[in-house]
């Protein structure tokens, strides 16, 4: 949504964090790299455990009502990749490590979907081929500079304006029957079983077909109330919230002998589709990480004195159970608030975030939203990282909103994103896979160069290149892709790792270079 609205509204969708130090730091999810015990040899080879601090640093790019991609419809393919190759090297140059781009914005799609029409951000018109794959293209020059590619998709969210003439084969228009108008726009109906087979159909082609290394929701499930104000004879006025029409859908579940709550029931919705999302994303393939970004207040009072809209109840949005279900990854909370604002605190939010993921008992992460649109300033921002990263381990990372505004980002706020970004981190293993082992790397020294190559090179995400020295083991670059790598090193004791595609690290093989 434009951003003169996105900021009447409560904070709506994502943006990416930074972490620290890599000096030899072992993760969370490794053992210690000691010399004392947990040193191996195999074949002549010395292995060690090592690791570094993980952090995933995302950062959205919006698409509807052409927020940050692209610019404007009509662009030439030339003029698309060329926009495509600033967003990633403007990303990769502030230190971000993924990109959350935006490719189903309202039930239309931003790659070559075999069910739905391709977005009418790109031509101005809903069904019409640009002549490109935005998706391939964000996916190649992402990978290419070692940046991970989260494909963002909104569930529920038809058209943004209903008087927008959608496409034939537009959700909004095969499931009529679903499609609710609501506010200014349409929502389709989450209680509908084939509202919630065509989602699920959508994300399962996406992740099948495309080399993806997410499925990332926002925050749309049901609609944010819409209020109006009628003027009174007398002067006055009265306000009023606009009812979403889903009574036809409660009365048949009633009639079928169901107990629940309207609310109860809404949330029933919502929770099927998150788990029927989440068991397709791992059985296509189970390296790619499925997470949401909620409202950044589950309930208020939660933590104490936190006020603000309940998206328990008002959105049909439980990220807990989420979360102890292990539907989810990774939760990215929309905290967009100040940490001295204390109605909304970032602090208390980002403490009780972090608490909550822990408490779940299933190893999920936090990663919470940060408003860049918000312009808090450096000093702010500053402070929200150390926040953030003080909740290790449930928080490794953190998303950035959105991009157009790094883009336009101060001075100090850049630099401020440069230095929390200064030190190398890959992303924290995919929940429900960091106990996969992964082989190590084959490493050698030959022709006065350090070769690194792997047996199963497609399931290798980077390279990770380790030297020794008054520190210890210290992270000094990662190699994206699992291409063999010839490298011209100083002389030292150097230990290289692999790390799969759910971000899994191996042994690291040790190889001194004279």
């Amino acid at each position: 949504m434009p951003r003169n609205l996105l900021q009447l509204l409560v904070p709506c969708v994502v943006c990416a964090m930074a972490c620290g130090e890599s000096s030899g730091r072992i993760s969370d999810e490794a053992p210690t790299d000691s010399l004392s015990g947990d040193v191996s040899s195999t074949s002549g080879r010395v292995l060690l455990s090592l690791s570094h601090t993980r952090e995933l640093r995302g950062l959205w790019v919006s698409t509807v009502s052409n927020l940050d991609f692209p610019s404007r419809p009509g662009l030439s393919a030339t003029q698309v990749r060329a926009e495509v190759d600033a967003i990633v090297s403007t990303a990769a140059d502030a230190g971000f490590n993924a990109l959350f781009v935006q490719v189903r914005p309202e039930s239309d799609a931003l790659y070559r979907s075999t069910k739905e029409p391709w977005s009418r951000v790109l031509s101005g018109r809903q069904g019409q081929d640009p002549g490109y794959d935005p998706l391939q293209l964000f996916i190649d020059t992402a990978h290419a500079q070692g940046l991970e590619l989260h494909a963002w998709m909104n569930p529920y969210r038809a058209l943004v304006n209903r008087r927008t003439t959608a496409h034939e084969k537009h959700i909004s228009r095969v499931l009529s029957q679903d499609a609710v108008p609501y506010g200014s726009g349409v929502t389709m109906n989450p209680a509908s079983t084939a509202v919630r087979a065509w989602v699920v159909n959508e994300v399962k082609d996406v992740v099948s077909r495309y080399d993806v290394d997410g499925i990332h929701f926002d925050d749309y499930f049901y609609p944010y109330p819409v209020t109006t104000t009628t003027g009174l004879p007398d002067g006055g006025s009265v306000t009023s919230t606009e009812r979403f029409d889903d009574a036809r859908s409660y009365a048949a579940y009633t009639a079928d002998g169901g107990t629940s709550s309207l609310k109860a029931w809404r949330r029933s919705n919502v929770n099927a589709l998150v788990r029927d999302v989440s068991q397709a994303v791992a059985a296509t393939k189970p390296h790619v990480r499925f997470g949401i970004s909620p409202f950044g207040i589950y309930r208020p009072g939660m933590p104490a004195g936190i006020v603000g809209l309940d998206a328990y109840d008002t959105l049909a949005c439980d990220a807990v159970e989420w979360l102890e279900q292990g539907w989810v990854d990774y939760v990215a909370p929309q905290l967009y608030w100040p940490s001295t604002q204390a109605a909304q605190a970032f602090g208390p939010l980002v403490r009780w975030w972090s608490q909550t993921a822990f408490n779940a008992g299933t190893g999920r992460y936090v990663f919470p939203g940060l408003g860049l649109y918000r312009s808090f300033g450096a000093e702010e921002y500053g402070r929200q990282v150390a926040l953030a990263r003080a909740e290790r381990p449930s928080v490794q990372g953190a998303l950035w909103f959105t991009y157009g505004d790094l883009a336009d980002a101060s001075t100090d706020v850049a630099a401020l994103l440069k230095k929390a970004h200064a030190n190398p981190a890959a992303s924290p293993p995919v929940a429900s896979r960091r106990h996969v082992a992964f082989r190590a790397p084959a490493v050698r020294y030959s022709g006065e160069r350090l070769w690194v190559f792997h047996e199963t090179p497609g399931q290798v995400k980077a390279y990770a290149l380790y030297r020794h020295g008054v520190a210890g083991w210290t992270l000094q670059q990662l190699f994206w892709g699992g291409a063999q790598r010839s490298l011209s090193l100083p002389a030292g004791r150097y230990a290289v790792s692999a790390l799969d595609r759910a971000s899994v690290e191996s042994l690291a093989v040790v190889q001194p270079v004279p």
